[in-house]
């Protein structure tokens, strides 16, 4: 909640200073995100017992999503505008066993630069993205991972509710590209693919674990240019 409270406010500074003497444009878009894909690199090491440090790689798929975005542009020429963008990624599953019960989100804050190519078709836009994502996931929730050993009849012998503690998240590098089209009304629709590189770690009572984590996935956004829209009620 602190985070979708954090996005609503930047939206709100940015709407404000659209009323203003201001020569740009605020766009403000909402919209779906397509099932992805998490590439995962683990890394343990035991506290005890053993001098190895024992690696896992694995692809995982994430859940359908949800975003809002708002971007700042403006105008570097005919063609191209340039700004910053600030989004708010919902927290999503991750689809293998091991981790059926985490969820992450992003926080990404980027500068973005927005080309027409094509003189005739004036809203056809390509853009590109590049900045920084803060990461969340429920690890800080504090999960346990269960250990249970069985005979070889399957009965159970032992459990292990193995809490987990020092957990923390860093965040890293975020990008995207993608297309879209605006209306003369200030409509919007584009398509973006995006990538986040991302990594958490967390302790149980005999190791240290470090995930890192690529995400890449496509998202479907709709959304209006605010100050067409401004435009069109005031007239």
């Amino acid at each position: 909640m602190k985070k979708l409270m954090l996005v609503v406010a930047m939206m709100f500074v940015l709407e404000g200073a659209a009323f203003s003497a201001f020569t740009g444009e605020i766009n403000f878009k909402a919209g779906l995100e397509a099932p992805g894909i998490v590439s995962l690199e683990k890394k343990v090491k035991m506290k005890v017992g053993t001098d190895t440090d024992p690696r896992e790689k694995e692809s995982a798929r994430m859940g359908i999503g949800a975003d809002l975005v708002c971007e700042c542009l403006f105008p570097a020429n005919d063609s191209v505008k340039i700004g910053v963008g600030l989004g708010y990624l919902y927290p999503r599953k991750i689809s293998n066993a091991e981790s059926e019960q985490l969820t992450f989100s992003y926080l990404p804050f980027y500068c973005t630069a927005q080309i027409n190519p094509i003189s005739s078709a004036k809203g056809v836009f390509f853009k590109g993205n590049v900045g920084y994502a803060w990461f969340f996931n429920s690890i800080a929730d504090g999960l346990a991972s269960v250990m249970v050993d069985e005979d070889h009849d399957g009965n159970e012998l032992s459990r292990n509710d193995d809490k987990i503690a020092n957990s923390k998240n860093s965040g890293g590098l975020y990008f995207g590209i993608g297309a879209g089209y605006e209306f003369s009304n200030g409509l919007i629709l584009d398509v973006t693919g995006r990538c986040c590189n991302t990594s958490c770690s967390y302790d149980d009572s005999d190791s240290s674990h470090r995930w890192k984590c690529w995400t890449r996935s496509i998202s479907i956004n709709v959304g209006c240019n605010l100050m067409k829209l401004w435009d069109t009620l005031s007239n």
